[in-house]
């Protein structure tokens, strides 16, 4: 499941959680990068949506969630791109057995 939290409460939540920040850029091909950063991706990850989903599908189930933060950035510059990413979270989370545990934490700000 993917939460989407008002920036006053994402910060202490993501913290009290040890979810991994992944701060969105203003492009979808930075945010990618920024994805394959902060949660260590092979060298061999493509850079695009597929291979983004082909990671996260090899996420332990007991891995922390997700918190994809100043996700106005993307939203702003590249609507399309947010939303092709969120869709991303969406198919992945149909497809783990940890089904209704919030997985990714959304939010406008990082702090």
């Amino acid at each position: 499941m993917t939460t989407f939290l008002p920036a006053d409460s994402a910060a202490a939540l993501a913290e009290r959680l040890g979810a991994v920040r992944v701060p969105a850029a203003p492009s979808t091909a930075a945010s990618l990068a920024a994805f394959a950063a902060a949660l260590h991706f092979p060298d061999y990850f493509g850079g695009n949506l597929d291979a983004l989903l082909d990671c996260l599908r090899d996420r332990p189930a007991t891995a922390p969630p997700l918190w994809w933060c100043d996700v106005a950035r993307l939203r702003d510059a590249d609507p399309s791109g947010y939303r092709a990413i969120l869709r991303v979270f969406t198919d992945w989370q149909a497809e783990r057995p940890a089904a209704g545990r919030t997985e990714v934490y959304v939010s406008d700000t990082g702090t």
